[in-house]
């Protein structure tokens, strides 16, 4: 497979692997569960551990394209877009409330974060080649 076509697997594989990873670990329904049986108010049925695990599978993925070299865009873009776009479908899905700047904000983030780490990633292999190259 060519240059281009590695790209494109390795595109296909962070974006698969962060829908799924989305998937698996946050509940589809956003909205959250009644705090007492008839009230409206509710609360999120996010668990800590869970987010974190989300995350640090996203950060994986974006530091491995860093690493990579791809373009950063394609962090956001293959990282960043399909828990996004997951959790669109989501909130639309289930009328929660508050949900388009809810999505907003965290559209930016996922995308914001995915290229930071892979800019670090992709920085932090240009100097160990540096260091390597004056050994």
């Amino acid at each position: 497979m060519g240059q281009g076509g590695e790209r494109i697997a390795e595109w296909v594989a962070a974006a698969v692997l962060a829908a799924a990873a989305y998937l698996v670990l946050l509940p589809w329904d956003l909205r959250g569960t009644p705090l007492d049986p008839g009230t409206d108010q509710a609360t999120a049925e996010l668990a800590v551990g869970r987010v974190v695990a989300l995350a640090a599978i996203l950060v994986v993925l974006a530091g491995y394209l860093g690493w990579r070299e791809q373009p950063l865009w394609a962090s956001a873009a293959f990282v960043g877009a399909p828990p996004a776009a997951l959790m669109l479908a989501s909130f639309a899905t289930h009328h929660a409330a508050m949900w388009p700047l809810t999505w907003l904000t965290f559209t930016l983030v996922l995308g914001l974060d995915a290229v930071i780490v892979a800019l670090v990633v992709r920085n932090a292999r240009n100097v160990l080649d540096r260091l390597r190259g004056q050994a």
